[in-house]
């Protein structure tokens, strides 16, 4: 199995089998409810998964935190899907959803919305992105439930 890498805000403990559990915390609620309303039963939610991807330089990409960063193997289900995909979910759904969204970005927005249901199940389907002219450089993310941490990689300076 190719390696893994998850970074995380938090050490974790190296050579122990980690479950996540349910993320109700930064997570954009109408936008991940709508994820999940498309999620296939036998792919891992985003609310009860590590994030991991491929290659550790893609963990900022990815939207993962590097203060700590660690070599990781899913133990169990896993599934990979393209972030890209959802990069274009929430630019459609954050204007509705943003506080103080002015009537123009609503308005810019609107006709992305009836792609939101092909985007979601893009996403959970694997299908590989292309992207946009100027849109931001997505990546692979991978979602396990459990992972066993198996190298500490980095740290922040000082420890």
């Amino acid at each position: 199995m190719k390696p893994f890498y998850h970074g995380s805000r938090h050490r974790l403990p190296v050579g122990e089998v980690l479950r996540a559990r349910t993320n109700e915390g930064w997570f954009r609620k109408p936008i991940e409810e709508a994820v999940e309303e498309g999620r296939l039963a036998a792919v891992p939610s985003r609310l009860s998964s590590f994030f991991l991807v491929d290659d550790r330089k893609e963990i900022s990409v990815a939207g993962g935190s590097t203060d700590y960063v660690y070599r990781v193997k899913p133990i169990g289900v896993y599934s990979k899907h393209h972030h890209g995909w959802l990069g274009n979910v929430y630019d459609a759904m954050m204007p509705f959803i943003r506080h103080g969204a002015r009537q123009e970005e609503k308005d810019a927005a609107t006709p992305m919305l009836v792609h939101i249901g092909e985007w979601v199940h893009n996403y959970w389907e694997g299908v590989p992105y292309r992207h946009r002219p100027n849109q931001a450089k997505s990546t692979w993310e991978f979602l396990a439930p459990e992972i066993l941490v198996e190298e500490e990689l980095s740290a922040p300076f000082g420890l």
